[in-house]
């Protein structure tokens, strides 16, 4: 399955699928820090001003360990960038390909 983050409205009352991508929307979208109970909720924005080809590899590691800590259910496959002009501006969106783990399936059917 292949989800692009980019910040979306929340659902209240989503379930299943739609519930599981909230909640990945949720993390990714979250500067870590922000959050009061738990400050390593989120991603970390350290590569934020390095050069793309810098960057890159520190976000997917970030985004690969985050969703792993707090989104048990779910492995990342891979994480892509979506290529277009916006890169040359130094904006990057990351397109999350992940499996749902077989002991979560039953949860999204």
């Amino acid at each position: 399955m292949e989800y692009i983050v980019k910040p979306q409205k929340i659902k209240i009352g989503a379930k299943k699928l739609e519930a599981l991508l909230q909640e990945i929307n949720t993390l990714l979208c979250t500067r870590k820090g922000n959050v009061p109970l738990d400050r390593e909720f989120g991603i970390d924005w350290d590569f934020v001003d390095k050069p793309i080809n810098e960057a890159k590899p520190l976000y997917v590691a970030e985004i690969s360990r985050q969703i792993e800590k707090y989104i048990p259910k779910i492995k990342v496959l891979e994480v892509q960038f979506l290529e277009q002009e916006q890169s040359y501006f130094g904006k990057i969106t990351p397109k999350i390909i992940f499996e749902i783990k077989e002991e979560y399936a039953h949860e999204f059917q």
